[in-house]
């Protein structure tokens, strides 16, 4: 398929995308810089829950168990495909510059 000429209304909505991303992004980072240092507050306060000044956190530690499937196949031979999910889904990546 030869390149599709994009509308004056969906390079509108392009341009709505990367803004939003780029602003997102920006608020991720900042709460990721501010989550990290919440958790150091707790860790060097040995403190498990926090409820002062109108704000509340709780530590806790998380743990995630994931099969790895190269060595339940080594152990135990090829996994059937009958157990196994396969979810399908939409996907899109989209970049650009935006300018003001």
């Amino acid at each position: 398929m030869e390149n599709v000429k994009l509308t004056d209304e969906i390079a509108n909505e392009y341009k709505i995308y990367l803004l939003a991303k780029a602003k997102a992004d920006a608020a991720k980072k900042e709460m990721d810089e501010a989550k990290a240092k919440i958790i150091q507050f707790h860790r060097d306060h040995g403190a498990i829950k926090i409820d002062d000044r109108g704000f509340k956190s709780t530590l806790s530690v998380g743990t995630r168990v994931t099969l790895v499937e190269e060595a339940i196949e080594k152990l135990f031979g090829k996994i059937p495909d009958s157990c196994k999910k396969t979810t399908v889904y939409d996907s899109i990546r989209i970049s650009g510059t935006v300018v003001a």
